[in-house]
């Protein structure tokens, strides 16, 4: 309830800062409002490991195409193809690392014969400049019109990419069947090259990388709840500043990527679980996300009164069962049984509010100020929180064949 109050209250203070600030802008009001400032010093910028592994695969899939080049002789049109290779892997590396390579087949061969009939049968009876404007503006527009879903980018982008290439416009102007025969052949050892480096270095098929952004999420998580110098993370070390920096990127970012991959997981993978229990287990890493988070915006206010401190040990006692169920969620994460783990730490809970009971009630208890003992309600309120969904995890985790995702087989 206290957590609540309190994040309506800064609601209503940030709504109230831009409501003042939308007047003074439109004249309405003439005070000038200055911003909501934040009195922590902001953690450092940490790269992200999922654009760093994309990066390793745009760069393996550019060395093989190099590679390639100069070992294998004969290969038509090898400058082109270190262009499609380089241009259309970065685009697939940077925005859409998620998409399987058979989901590009249809969209890049479509991209080509729409292309090579331009190329073909529309520019050799093009006599002047009006016709060729016409001739591009009407293809755009076509292309444009065909891919005009969301969902389609890959085909608007390849589309509009291959015509500019494949019609290769200049003052000397040139047809041949055989170049666009060659130019598509280009594609075939593209392909090849996409396959490779979805399994080496790196393993990008779909379950794979479901399995390494849980146990990242729930090693960070770990982290998260037993990382030192809680009290004081801001004047602690540079190391440790990372650090936190770093599983809290984590903790709120891997929800999302997670939501993302699921919805391209093959079938062979699955097993016989439903996409559903898939989709509520992210949706419990989410709400332990924002419970995390909530938590740690909670310690970052240090304890003004010294019998807060003694409190604050037994909750470190108390969330050291919440760490162990995130290593071992980590490792495996069906391992865990969802009604043992409530009953264990539903027995921690009552053992450490009993403690709490004892001490405010001996006659010597050092009275603890208003806003010490709001911020220890938070404080146990958030924990409870965080144990509570890693439960609800837990038995999301349990409901899956894990098994199926393990298995090596051969896909795309």
């Amino acid at each position: 309830f206290l957590l609540a109050r309190d994040q309506m209250a800064d609601m209503e203070r940030k709504i109230r800062a831009l409501f003042r600030t939308v007047g003074d802008l439109g004249g309405f009001e003439r005070r000038r409002v200055s911003g909501v400032v934040d009195t922590h010093p902001a953690l450092p910028a940490i790269p992200d490991p999922d654009r760093l592994a994309s990066v390793v695969r745009h760069f393996a899939s550019l060395w093989l195409t190099f590679l390639a080049v100069i070992y294998v002789p004969d290969l038509p049109i090898s400058v082109a193809l270190i262009m499609i290779v380089n241009s259309i892997s970065m685009m697939l590396s940077s925005r859409l690392p998620y998409v399987p390579v058979p989901m590009l087949f249809k969209p890049i061969f479509a991209a080509l014969l729409f292309a090579g009939l331009m190329h073909i049968g529309v520019m050799p009876h093009l006599s002047g400049f009006a016709g060729l404007g016409t001739m591009i503006f009407a293809a755009t527009f076509v292309i444009c019109y065909w891919n005009a879903e969301p969902q389609q980018n890959i085909g608007r982008s390849a589309g509009l990419a291959l015509l500019c290439s494949l019609t290769s416009i200049t003052n000397d102007q040139s047809y041949s069947f055989l170049h666009v025969v060659n130019f598509s052949l280009v594609f075939v050892l593209f392909f090849g090259v996409l396959i490779v480096t979805t399994h080496v270095p790196i393993s990008f098929r779909p379950e794979r990388v479901c399995l390494r952004m849980l146990a990242r999420f729930f090693r960070s998580a770990s982290f998260l709840l037993a990382a030192r110098g809680e009290h004081a993370l801001f004047r602690s070390g540079w190391w440790h500043r990372r650090q936190v920096a770093f599983h809290l990127q984590e903790v709120n970012r891997l929800p999302q990527k997670l939501a993302v991959w699921q919805r391209v997981l093959p079938k062979a993978a699955l097993g016989s679980t439903p996409p559903e229990k898939v989709q509520m287990l992210i949706s419990g890493l989410q709400d332990l996300s924002y419970r995390i988070q909530a938590l740690f915006e909670v310690r970052r206010q240090p304890p003004q009164d010294a019998v807060l401190n003694v409190f604050l040990e037994d909750i470190q006692t108390w969330i050291a069962g919440i760490q162990a169920v995130f290593d071992r969620l980590a490792q495996d994460p069906g391992s865990q049984m969802p009604e043992d783990l409530r009953e264990r730490l539903a027995a921690r809970l009552q053992r450490f509010e009993g403690q709490i009971e004892e001490r405010l009630a001996k006659p010597d208890a050092v009275t603890i100020s208003s806003e010490d003992g709001k911020r220890m309600y938070r404080l146990l309120g958030a924990y409870r929180g965080v144990s509570k969904t890693a439960v609800d995890c837990a038995a999301s985790a349990r409901a899956i064949d894990w098994t199926t995702w393990r298995e090596e087989r051969f896909s795309w």
